[in-house]
């Protein structure tokens, strides 16, 4: 049965979420802290591969919090070009830029079969109001998702193809290990296509780099899994210590 056929339901008890620390306001959440969260969270929802969750233009109703599977966040130029600016895995929220006008500023589409917890955002606010804690902890997601974004801008601008590649795979590698999911073992529900339009490489390119650090014994590829067998020669990758096998490509 796909997930769009799955009926929308209210989500279990916010204490039984294994991602419950996104939204939960500390380490020993009271009684009245979750039932406030439990409060806001408006029905578990399901998407199929492919479809949208909202579009740019759309009016802030709720925030979303991916539960499991994956997301890709895009604009549309006037001319109608995709440009990605960054991709989100379960355990994130999205939606954060609707917030200072009231729309969304880009689109959100599901990478893979994809389950999440709507957020109402105007109980939220209330929420937050009321909860000091759980206000911190959105303060704290919301400037994590700027500084994300801040770090994207600055590698496209100053880094070489093989420190892009070897940044986004540290991203993912970190955000996976935030979630308390394998910082080494990561499958791409992105295209070679997406990843290259994210961080401004060709395919060409970024096949070249992921064969590079395979040949180098810095990780394996196999179709979409990537496993990550040496961390500290990876990192000497961004850092621009380029191993041999991933000397200097030329940016498309």
């Amino acid at each position: 049965m796909s997930v769009k056929n799955l009926p929308d339901q209210k989500c279990q008890s916010c204490d039984k979420c294994p991602y419950c620390e996104i939204c939960l306001p500390g380490k020993s959440p009271t009684s009245s802290d979750l039932s406030a969260l439990n409060n806001i969270i408006d029905k578990r929802r399901g998407l199929n591969k492919g479809e949208i969750l909202y579009k740019a233009g759309d009016p802030l109703q709720r925030l979303y919090a991916i539960k499991s599977g994956s997301l890709k966040i895009y604009s549309l130029s006037q001319a109608g070009d995709e440009q990605i600016t960054g991709f989100s895995i379960s355990g994130e929220i999205v939606g954060f830029d609707a917030i200072f006008e009231k729309k969304h500023k880009s689109f959100a589409q599901a990478l893979e079969n994809t389950a999440i917890c709507e957020i109402d955002y105007a109980q939220l606010s209330r929420a937050l109001y009321r909860h000091q804690e759980m206000n911190m902890r959105f303060m704290r997601l919301m400037s994590q998702e700027i500084s994300v974004k801040k770090e994207l801008l600055m590698m496209i601008s100053r880094e070489t193809a093989p420190q892009r590649l070897a940044s986004f795979l540290l991203h993912l590698s970190e955000a996976q290990e935030r979630r308390n999911l394998s910082p080494d073992q990561i499958k791409l529900t992105m295209t070679r296509y997406e990843i290259g339009n994210c961080i401004s490489l060709s395919v060409e390119t970024i096949s070249r780099l992921f064969s590079r650090l395979h040949d180098a014994g810095i990780i394996t590829v196999r179709g979409r899994y990537i496993t990550i067998l040496d961390q500290t020669m990876l990192r000497d990758v961004k850092n621009g210590n380029l191993c041999q096998a991933a000397k200097s490509e030329n940016t498309p």
